[in-house]
């Protein structure tokens, strides 16, 4: 290897070390989990509303497989996002690292996302996501405060 190939070489390997992305990973954010499965072969398998994306290139995006088996405690902590998201139907974000042999992604990493009140609807309280307190009296009248 000549020293122009092998600074090529580390220049490459230094940019995709910069940006964090394994090769051939996409990414893409979802509204949010609408099932979950442990399944028999030891995988986690996830649905999303409206399927996932087709810009994975996966050719049955309806399920994404976890990378990882079950047992391992980056699956284990995936699990637990997918199940906040279905449960709240909080947006997800997930990362693919491309398909498995059945043509669905394989899910390498989830993380779980505050959904965006849209706006011009007054403000929200980060813990609940309802309205906050406007600390007026709900009637002129009363010492109670509007929700």
């Amino acid at each position: 290897m000549t020293t122009k190939q092998f600074i090529h070489v580390c220049a490459c390997a230094l940019a995709l070390g910069i940006s964090g992305k394994a090769v051939g990973q996409t990414d893409a954010a979802y509204d949010h989990v609408v099932k979950v499965l442990a399944h028999k072969d030891n995988h986690l398998y996830i649905a999303v509303a409206g399927n996932f994306s087709p810009d994975h290139g996966c050719p049955t995006p309806w399920w994404a497989k976890s990378q990882l088996n079950l047992d391992h405690a980056q699956t284990k902590a995936m699990s637990q996002i997918a199940l906040s998201s279905l449960l709240s139907r909080t947006p997800i974000h997930a990362y693919i690292d491309g398909c498995d042999s059945g043509g669905r992604p394989i899910l390498a990493q989830i993380q779980i996302q505050e959904r965006t009140p849209p706006q011009g609807t007054g403000s929200t309280s980060p813990s609940s996501g309802r309205p906050a307190p406007n600390d007026e009296p709900c009637s002129p009248n009363s010492n109670q405060y509007c929700p």
